[in-house]
């Protein structure tokens, strides 16, 4: 089920599936095997908590269709209520409580930095006409966090816990060579295979983050094991 943040409890505004029954499904899963003893938790919580697409400062929108979550019980129409992104948050806490209170940790990853556009088909356009001394393709930080303040409150909400590993993947992507930047590319290869899925350069530096901050609490070895 592409598109779907891994919490039971709401459906999307934009079609109708069964987002909420498979992410139990999953979760029961998870639940009953005592040999899953880590849950890495990463999804776009933004997109759907906000329900828009990111455009930044884009030359021209990836997409401009919404996509709302809604809590189940609640009409399409509550995507325009005040109570919704409170509401949503909520459910988004219960999912990955409910893992730690089952005895499971829980590397919570926050927002990633979207880039807005579709990165290689930009990328290819500045190189087809030879833009010269061009910049690195990338957004500006303050975008990335005016964008993602209501995901980073909801989140923030869930007490520290021992079981509990917040993994910011904008100390990876942001202000790194160009302050005050997210990087879109880097040495000119793509991060981004479109406008918010990472390429496996994207995925291998969001890879690395992730077991780097769970090797410094001890939840895994560093070491390689053959």
């Amino acid at each position: 089920y592409g598109g779907c943040v891994p919490a039971p409890g709401y459906y999307r505004s934009d079609r109708t599936d069964s987002c909420s029954e498979f992410n139990e499904m999953v979760r029961n899963y998870i639940m009953s095997n005592p040999d899953i003893q880590i849950v890495v938790m990463n999804a776009r919580w933004t997109q759907k908590l906000l329900g828009t697409e990111y455009y930044g400062n884009s030359p021209q929108p990836a997409r401009a269709e919404t996509s709302y979550a809604i809590p189940i019980g609640k009409p399409a129409t509550y995507a325009t209520s005040p109570d919704r992104i409170p509401d949503i948050g909520k459910i988004y806490r219960n999912a990955i409580q409910a893992y730690l209170d089952a005895g499971k940790k829980v590397a919570l990853v926050y927002p990633e930095p979207e880039a807005g556009w579709d990165v290689p088909t930009y990328a290819a356009k500045l190189e087809l006409f030879n833009v010269a001394g061009r910049r690195p393709i990338s957004t500006g930080f303050d975008a990335f966090q005016k964008r993602n303040r209501a995901a980073y409150e909801q989140l923030d909400m869930i007490s520290d816990q021992p079981a509990l590993l917040r993994v910011y993947p904008a100390e990876i992507f942001c202000n790194i060579g160009a302050m005050e930047r997210c990087m879109s590319e880097l040495d000119r290869k793509p991060l981004y295979f479109d406008d918010d899925h990472f390429t496996s350069i994207g995925a291998e530096m969001m890879a690395q983050k992730i077991a780097g901050e769970m090797s410094k609490r001890g939840w895994i070895s560093d070491k390689p094991t053959h």
